[in-house]
């Protein structure tokens, strides 16, 4: 290949690049805020996604490629016509138009070969988060995941029952921690690992000194375990390897804080104390309730920047401080709060479709 053609090459690829670059950062909001020849995407179009960007350099750099070959072409042939017998100027000319016509050939062949390997490769959609085969894409863009009871075998695999298995250390059940009513009755069960991580967490909480705080009577309740009785975005909730549980007695701190705490620093603390402990017995755990609705449904008859300010405003009256409410997990099932726990390091059947027999 001719240096010349090869630094052609080379400078077309890195305007390709500085451009793509320039158009990514200048990206807000979707909005276009330069031209991109050849496809209709002038400065100002809105666009639905990222990927419709990249979309539009790929085909402005295809035309922008078969336009220089296309033009190698000519001048090739120009360059031969005008020889007029120069065998080096003949040779010259002949090899241009034999390198853009390889160039035409390459473009068109390497489209053809992605396309046919897989046409996704050359689609450039934006990027998504893989789907679980169990379930359905629900609101607010999650995983909501439901199984109908009748086809969940009656114990999950690999699991016991939180009334009959006896934690090693404390010789206790978690029988206690069952919330009256529990719709899984006397046969509430969770994954066999799953549940030492839960007696971890009840006998670092028996003595009801949490994070170096003495809580006094404030215990945990669990009030969600397999089988399930709601739709959930986990499909942890279908192999016995999640539960939900909630703190009982914080409302007590409204008139009889702890000392050197208000109603609302102390149920804050107690939460924060609660998650720690949680995690340091080999769990995950996040706060699946939010009481306030995302911007901009919140408030749509202000600016984006204005509804964020008043839903701060307004997270700060909600149980129990505005740090944990905005780290929640938004769960569009969620009837209250409540806390969704898992295990650090679940077994492989923790991901599985309980369906679904080895």
């Amino acid at each position: 290949m001719p240096k010349k053609l090869k630094i052609l090459i080379t400078v077309l690829v890195l305007f390709i690049f500085i451009y793509l670059s320039v158009v990514w950062i200048n990206a807000k909001g979707y909005e276009i805020q330069v031209d991109i020849p050849g496809n209709g995407l002038t400065k100002g179009t809105e666009v639905e996604n990222i990927g419709d960007y990249v979309r539009g350099i790929f085909k402005f750099g295809l035309i922008a490629i078969g336009l220089i070959a296309f033009g190698a072409i000519v001048v090739g042939a120009i360059q031969y016509t005008i020889s007029a017998g120069n065998e080096s100027q003949t040779k010259e000319g002949r090899d241009r138009i034999l390198h853009g016509i390889y160039g035409v050939i390459l473009l068109l062949l390497s489209f053809l070969i992605l396309n046919t390997i897989n046409p996704d490769i050359v689609s450039l959609r934006e990027p998504t988060a893989p789907t679980t085969t169990v379930g359905k894409i629900g609101t607010f863009g999650m995983i909501e995941i439901y199984i109908p009871p009748e086809q969940l075998p009656a114990i999950c695999k690999n699991c016991v029952n939180l009334y009959d298995k006896v934690c090693i250390n404390s010789g206790y059940t978690l029988e206690d921690r069952l919330k009256p009513g529990i719709s899984c009755g006397s046969q509430c069960y969770v994954h066999q690992d799953f549940f030492k991580n839960l007696c971890s967490l009840e006998e670092a909480l028996m003595d009801g000194v949490w994070g170096g705080v003495n809580w006094g009577s404030l215990s945990w309740d669990i009030t969600e375990a397999y089988p399930p009785s709601a739709k959930h975005q986990s499909i942890s909730h279908y192999t016995g390897c999640a539960i939900d549980a909630v703190l009982v007695g914080l409302e007590d701190y409204n008139t009889n804080p702890p000392p050197r705490y208000t109603p609302d620093s102390a149920k804050c603390t107690a939460v924060h104390s609660f998650m720690q402990e949680t995690k340091t017995a080999g769990n995950n755990i996040v706060w699946e309730y939010n009481p306030l609705p995302e911007c901009p449904a919140f408030n749509e008859n202000v600016s984006p920047e204005d509804c964020e300010k008043q839903r701060n405003k307004e997270l700060q009256k909600y149980p129990y401080c505005q740090g944990i409410v905005k780290s929640v997990k938004p769960n569009p099932n969620a009837t209250g709060p409540h806390f969704h726990i898992t295990p650090s390091n679940p077994a492989p059947e923790c991901s599985q479709d309980p369906r679904q027999t080895p």
